[in-house]
């Protein structure tokens, strides 16, 4: 008895582990002009479907950016290099998003 509760619970855990999104990981800035930061990361391991970034430029506003999974990553228009820009990148499995990337960027 004790042996196949212990069986569950191994199981249980393993089940838990596999079923977590994987997270993105090497998060890179790049000016591209006075106005457009590039942003770009590793993709993860594992399965995923796509990404969401959320970015804010110091304005208070948060938006939101789909990508697809065979792009990681993104162009932030409007960029201003007096501001800093606060960045997360969360991979999605259907429902399900990892944990997110996060960092942040101030112009040169």
């Amino acid at each position: 008895m004790r042996v196949r509760a212990l069986l569950v619970l191994i199981l249980t855990a393993v089940l838990i582990a596999h079923a977590q999104v994987p997270m993105p990981r090497r998060l890179r800035f790049r000016e591209l002009s006075s106005d457009r930061l590039s942003v770009s990361w590793k993709e993860p391991k594992g399965a995923f479907d796509g990404y969401t970034l959320a970015y804010s430029t110091g304005s208070g506003a948060e938006r939101e950016l789909s990508v697809s999974k065979s792009e990681p990553r993104a162009v932030i228009e409007g960029f201003d290099r007096r501001r800093v820009v606060s960045v997360k990148v969360t991979a999605l499995r259907g429902t399900e998003q990892s944990e997110a990337l996060q960092g942040r960027y101030s112009g040169q």
